[in-house]
């Protein structure tokens, strides 16, 4: 769905010749679903690392009993010290906890007071921010410090499990709006809370390792460089597109619909322009996430005009379908074959196409009969104990006791 969004709208941008601004839109959950988070480059913050988590949040209800629920974001495991959960905590109150060492604070607003519509007083920006050289967390409402308390536990936050809107066992789920979440690694200061809560952001800010603006329909990408992409589960995660939070939109003083980081980066002005020549424009880059300046961004030797518009591959990444091999040699041939760049199998022989090009085989014919698990073999020990072979029975089938 991500790959297919950019490459729909960079083409639309190209046939069209037009600029267009990306879709407002929030995150959408009805109390029973949340967003699995990718964490490919393994930049989410873990063991005890300094970190800062805000989104702006809408709720529209919370389980009976007032206390649990609304989730924000999860990650880690449920035991001791070992996971980081930042929830709300009744209509008034805010929860962090690294399973086993909760702290909470209070807003001076009820964040289910208004229901009137979602950009009133129903939106309310929540962060937390944890220096793990002083181990103290701070809370903050609406970018001022509602609140600093010291941890006296240590702190093992375990890499695994991302999420927004729920905890691992499926509870505590969030029911409303989320946008403009952010996931830094660092500890951000009261002035950098306040300086920018009410605003978009660079995606390429110092220490910004998953940032999600939900800026079109079933966007869940997220918008930094290191593809921290989520993935609904459960019915009920959606983006809901034509509403916004309060945040201001990027600064965009051409008002051409790139912003003025993007351009200021890429010393580049005109939409239309295409500085590397390689049939993008610049437009279609930025919705892309390409370099304007290179005509092969992720230089996997197919050009990003020919990865958008003929191979349906992404051309910020230079293994699209995470195989081994990278998108050029699929599509140009790798020891005399080539396969398809978004197949890890492209025979589906049960042999990955790596492994083919590797072996000599034809990755783009199941019958080879020389593809190794067609070869065959046998089983060889030197009987003198030198050499054995081990194996588990994890399935717990093989025969044992009286069986």
């Amino acid at each position: 769905m991500i790959l297919w969004r950019i490459w729909f709208t960079a083409t639309c941008l190209v046939l069209i010749g037009l600029v267009t601004r990306l879709e407002a839109g929030v995150l959408s959950l009805n109390g029973n679903s949340y967003v699995e988070l990718a964490n490919p480059s393994g930049v989410f913050p873990i063991g005890n690392e300094s970190f800062t988590i805000e989104a702006w949040i809408n709720p529209t209800s919370i389980p009976a009993g007032g206390t649990a629920g609304g989730q924000i974001t999860f990650w880690g495991n449920q035991s001791g010290n070992q996971a980081n959960g930042f929830r709300m905590r009744g209509n008034q109150g805010l929860r962090h906890y690294f399973w086993g060492n909760d702290q909470d604070a209070n807003t001076s607003e009820d964040m289910l007071g208004d229901t009137t519509g979602l950009n009133g007083d129903g939106w309310h920006h929540l962060a937390l921010s944890y220096n793990a050289d002083t181990t103290n967390s701070t809370f903050f409402h609406n970018g001022i410090s509602i609140g600093t308390q010291h941890r006296h536990a240590g702190v093992n936050v375990a890499d695994a499990n991302y999420r927004i809107g729920s905890r691992l066992d499926n509870r505590e789920f969030f029911h409303g709006y989320i946008d403009e979440l952010r996931v830094w690694s660092s500890a951000r200061s009261d002035s950098e809370i306040l300086s920018n809560f009410d605003s978009q952001i660079n995606p390429s800010s110092s220490d910004l390792v998953a940032y999600y603006q939900f800026e079109g329909a079933e966007d869940f990408s997220d918008s930094t460089e290191n593809a921290n992409d989520g993935t609904p589960r459960g019915v009920g995660a959606t983006v809901e597109t034509g509403i916004d939070s309060p945040a201001q939109v990027q600064l965009d003083a051409d008002d051409d619909g790139i912003p003025d980081f993007w351009e200021d980066e890429n010393n580049v002005d005109d939409p239309d322009g295409d500085p590397d020549n390689d049939g993008l424009s610049n437009a279609a880059e930025y919705a892309a996430k390409t370099n304007p300046n290179a005509e092969d961004s992720d230089e996997d030797g197919l050009g990003d005009a020919a990865e958008i518009n003929d191979h349906n591959t992404d051309p910020a990444s230079a293994d699209t379908d995470g195989d081994g091999l990278e998108d050029g040699e699929e599509v140009n041939g790798t020891n005399g074959f080539t396969s398809d760049p978004n197949l890890i199998d492209t025979d589906n022989d049960l042999v990955n196409d790596f492994a083919e090009a590797e072996g000599g085989t034809d990755p783009n014919d199941p019958n080879d009969p020389n593809d190794p698990v067609k070869k065959g073999g046998v089983l060889e020990l030197d009987g003198q104990g030198a050499n054995f072979v081990t194996f588990n029975n994890d399935s717990g089938l093989i025969p044992i006791g009286a069986s």
